[in-house]
């Protein structure tokens, strides 16, 4: 997901994460990622040079129309 406020352009994505300090499952498994639990987070993401090029590339269309 990209967000732009002005000239600044920031990327986040989401991840799973089930901290066994606060969270231990009784039967001691590890948790696979799933949509019935609220242990998703966010977190920003360096942006790599193909999304640096892609957002000039719309930039340049942008200017022309």
């Amino acid at each position: 997901v990209f967000v732009r406020s002005g000239s600044a352009v920031a990327k986040a994505g989401i991840r799973f994460y089930r901290p066994q300090s606060l969270f231990a499952r009784s039967d001691n498994r590890l948790e696979q990622a799933n949509l019935f639990n609220p242990f998703w987070e966010g977190q920003l993401q360096s942006l790599t040079q193909l999304d640096r090029q892609l957002l000039l590339r719309q930039d340049a269309l942008e200017d022309n129309q």
